[in-house]
């Protein structure tokens, strides 16, 4: 992934440097942190994606941090850079597209950092980063998510591997070797430096295997399967994804079956 892309980098990690216009809500995340903010957040868009229980609307929400959360391994492997992740610099947005909502982060100050290229330094740095970032940003807002929606907050902490995986794998098409190998050794210390005491959990959330499986569409193409459910079947219409990991394979194989007669139609 070209280095020099930034603007295309921001938009996949719904990262914003100019406040909505008309945002639905607009939520300083210092403020998102508080229970009764919280509360009211859960409340405010749990109806909006017909949301059958609060918990649906903190793993979709938690899904959409996701990408915020793949931004910042990209600006750390592929940039070899920091930016301001911290709450204090980050306000949640939601903002109607079309029939639909989406999430944005505002980032009130945006500057990047660099940090050391190469050894111990480079290693200290990097493990630096990954614990503030998942300490102090994300450790007190899927809390207060969790206990507002009355969810665990194991189950939002699975929404993100995923995501993280995903930009990964796409960081890498392209790199040069020296990219590629950062990538790697960076992903490694996330699942495997990374104690669960910065998480808040018994075990580190990333510390999975992420697994692939033949997609709906292609016997050709692999796709991730998911580490947590995201409770989209606890929507209104809604379903179990293709790619959860609470479905069988023998109902997956149905649904592939199902979904490519369906396309020769």
């Amino acid at each position: 992934m070209p280095k020099t892309d930034l603007n295309q980098m921001l938009k996949l990690f719904k990262i914003s440097l100019q406040a909505e216009e008309t945002p639905i809500l607009s939520i300083p995340m210092t403020d998102m942190v508080q229970a009764s903010h919280m509360t009211r957040f859960v409340e405010i868009y749990a109806p909006m994606i017909q949301a059958l229980e609060p918990g649906a609307a903190a793993t979709s929400f938690g899904g959409w941090f996701g990408f915020l959360t793949a931004g910042l391994h990209y600006f750390l492997s592929v940039r070899n850079t920091t930016i301001d992740l911290s709450l204090r610099n980050l306000t949640v947005q939601l903002y109607p597209v079309g029939p639909h909502h989406r999430f944005a982060f505002h980032l009130d100050d945006f500057h990047e950092m660099a940090g050391p290229v190469d050894g111990a330094q480079r290693q200290a740095w990097r493990k630096q980063v990954l614990e503030t970032f998942y300490a102090a940003t994300v450790r007190p807002l899927f809390t207060a998510l969790s206990k507002a929606a009355n969810i665990s907050i194991g189950q939002l902490w699975g929404q993100l591997p995923i995501k993280v995986a995903m930009g990964m794998e796409r960081f890498s098409v392209g790199a040069d070797a020296r990219t590629s190998q950062t990538l790697a050794d960076d992903y490694q210390c996330l699942r495997t430096e990374l104690d669960a005491s910065v998480f808040g959990l018994k075990r580190n959330p990333f510390a999975v295997q992420m697994r692939k499986i033949e997609s709906e569409a292609s016997p050709h193409q692999l796709v991730y399967m998911k580490t947590a459910c995201c409770l989209d079947h606890c929507r209104v219409g809604g379903a179990y994804c293709f790619t959860c990991p609470r479905i069988s394979e023998s109902t997956r194989e149905v649904r592939r079956e199902a979904f490519r007669a369906a396309q020769a139609q």
